[in-house]
């Protein structure tokens, strides 16, 4: 009789831990989908609802770069655009660093020109320690990365306003907010991106640059 009784009380506190055990799994799975419920199109108020990932695959949520001006930028190495770029680029976070400014590159080979991946990345990074470098993107196509689908529907080109990216070195200028302020194609003088720059720079300063 004994014997059956404690069969009788294992098997109870086996079912109860199973039990435990589904409501925890059902637990995870719905943390999981709100989680991807929330990072979606529909549900973005600016860039800090996203989360991208850095060099080494973890994760990296924009909103730490909340209060920052920010400039957004589809990089390649293998690019005849990739030194103009970076030089300039080099220049302007250097400058404006010490108010709030960061540039982050986004490596992409989505132009054929990025053949490195995150090692061309990794390169620039230890080359230019002033950028914030992320792991490659594309930025257009079935696979877009959620960051430029968002960019791209806030701000779409000027021509026939597609939102479509054309090369490499498109830039994307962030206020302090976190919200697309202006966009801005490879070729785009560095002085007209500056002075857009500076706009923002200056909303919360009260002196001039």
């Amino acid at each position: 009789m004994s014997f059956v009784s404690d069969v009788g009380a294992e098997k109870l506190t086996l079912m109860k831990k199973l039990k435990n055990l589904i409501k925890t799994f059902i637990d995870v799975s719905e943390m999981k989908k709100s989680s991807h419920k929330t990072n979606t199109m529909e549900n973005l108020t600016s860039i800090y609802d996203i989360t991208v990932m850095d060099l080494y695959s973890k994760d990296v949520h924009l909103s730490k770069y909340k209060g920052k001006v920010l400039l957004i930028v589809n990089y390649a190495e293998t690019t005849y655009l990739a030194h103009d770029n970076v030089e300039n680029l080099s220049r302007l976070a250097l400058k404006y660093g010490y108010l709030g400014f960061q540039v982050l590159m986004f490596p992409s080979n989505t132009f054929y020109d990025n053949f490195g991946g995150n090692n061309a990345g990794i390169r620039l990074k230890r080359e230019h320690p002033e950028f914030d470098v992320f792991s490659q993107v594309n930025v257009n196509g079935y696979h877009t990365h959620l960051l430029y689908k968002y960019l791209k529907n806030k701000l779409p080109g000027r021509v026939w306003k597609s939102e479509d990216i054309t090369t490499s070195f498109f830039k994307f200028l962030i206020d302090r907010n976190g919200k697309p302020y202006q966009r801005f194609n490879s070729l785009e003088l560095f002085e007209s991106i500056e002075e857009a720059m500076k706009e923002v720079l200056i909303k919360d300063f009260r002196f001039k640059l």
